[in-house]
């Protein structure tokens, strides 16, 4: 759950071009820093990225843009910001997660 607050942080810093102070995001979200130097310096982060990097390639159709948001298997090219929709109704678990009940239905999209 702590992981957005911290991908949206780091981004922060890199929009205001503030590169090397990434780490701050750490102290300034209460978060240890150990779980992350200890997947890059373990070279899990590099093969996982190389793994994601290929997955993308692979894709088909090939993405053409980002975002390209992928739902059972197909693409939702720009109806993308309606992504929790899709993924709602492509849930099969029995236990809905709470943002569906928030989530427009797809068929009033």
């Amino acid at each position: 759950t702590g992981h957005f607050p911290f991908i949206f942080c780091v981004e922060a810093a890199v929009y205001e071009r503030k590169y090397t102070q990434w780490e701050t995001c750490f102290e300034k979200l209460g978060l240890n820093p150990k779980p992350v130097y200890d997947c890059y310096s373990s070279g899990l982060g590099k093969e996982l990225e190389l793994q994601y990097a290929a997955e993308t390639d692979n894709l088909q159709p090939p993405h053409k843009y980002v975002p390209w948001v992928v739902v059972d298997g197909q693409p939702l090219y720009e109806d993308f910001e309606n992504f929790v929709s899709y993924i709602c109704a492509a849930y099969k678990g029995s236990s809905v997660p709470s943002a569906c009940s928030k989530a427009k239905s797809l068929s009033s999209i």
